[in-house]
């Protein structure tokens, strides 16, 4: 059950942003073939990977009969698939180097959607017809934000987003509005330099919003598992910190020409004034 917190949180992201399902935790689950004789595959289970991680799996096959190692090579493979049900690794498992257990390598590419992700194990020797499987689900799971925010943190995080949409709304609509044009009444130029808190107030705003989808997109990730949502706002947050630096240099450079033109429009004015 929400909170009355997280009840606030949840009808404000419904009603600014676009719907998404929310992808429920599934309880770890291991299956290993039954019967008298077959595989036993046994594996370090672990419940959550670290997003953006690298990992190594390493299985050793047992005699289901008598619980000695297989000696014979048999042929084991891995499927990995992500939080939509899809492949993200269909390999066959090398031996390792001491020749004791199977081993693969999984790069850190197949654990970008954080939630819950599943696996199959299968192991055969067809030459004398043992063959056995594993499975299971894991959740890949952000290391910054596993923790429960404290009461202090979810302040901070309500604060922060209160005061940077103020600013986003404020700073938008007040360079929307704010009149910018150089006003010439008969032939003579008065410079407006409400132009410059214009651009001023256009930058502000993209960085109010820079900042309001990182807390936004961790106001999601923490509090509502809501992994399409809180992805979206991940890549848009992304995307606005890597054209940040243009944003500043182009901002610079409106400022520049148009001081320029300034300066280019008093002098003529000086110029064409009539001498006394």
């Amino acid at each position: 059950m929400f909170n009355k917190t997280s009840m606030l949180f949840l009808i404000f992201f419904l009603v600014c942003l676009v719907p998404a399902f929310a992808v429920q935790s599934v309880t770890q689950v291991t299956q290993i073939s039954s019967g008298d004789t077959g595989l036993t595959i046994e594996y370090p289970k672990y419940s959550n990977v670290p997003q953006y991680s690298n990992f190594t799996l390493h299985t050793h096959i047992y005699n289901q009969t008598n619980g000695m190692p297989v000696y014979q090579t048999p042929s084991c493979y891995l499927h990995l698939y992500s939080t939509n049900s899809e492949h993200t690794i269909k390999e066959e498992m090398k031996k390792s180097s001491d020749g004791i257990d199977y081993e693969i390598f999984i790069a850190n590419g197949n654990f970008t959607d954080i939630g819950s992700h599943a696996y199959i194990i299968w192991c055969n020797i067809s030459s004398v017809g043992l063959g056995g499987f594993a499975s299971g689900i894991f959740d890949v799971v952000n290391e910054t934000t596993t923790d429960v925010p404290t009461s202090e943190q979810t302040s901070i995080y309500v604060t922060s987003i209160f005061i940077f949409t103020i600013m986003f709304l404020v700073s938008l609509f007040s360079a929307i509005f704010t009149n910018g044009k150089n006003k010439y009444t008969m032939g003579k130029v008065d410079i407006n330099y409400g132009k410059y808190l214009k651009i001023g107030l256009f930058f502000l705003s993209y960085f109010s919003a820079w900042i309001l989808t990182f807390f936004s997109q961790l106001i999601v990730e923490l509090y509502f598992d809501l992994t399409f949502i809180s992805n979206f706002l991940f890549f848009i947050f992304q995307t606005m910190s890597i054209l940040i630096i243009p944003v500043i240099l182009v901002t610079g450079s409106v400022v520049i020409a148009d001081w320029i033109a300034d300066i280019k429009l008093l002098k003529e004015q000086k110029r064409n004034l009539p001498r006394r």
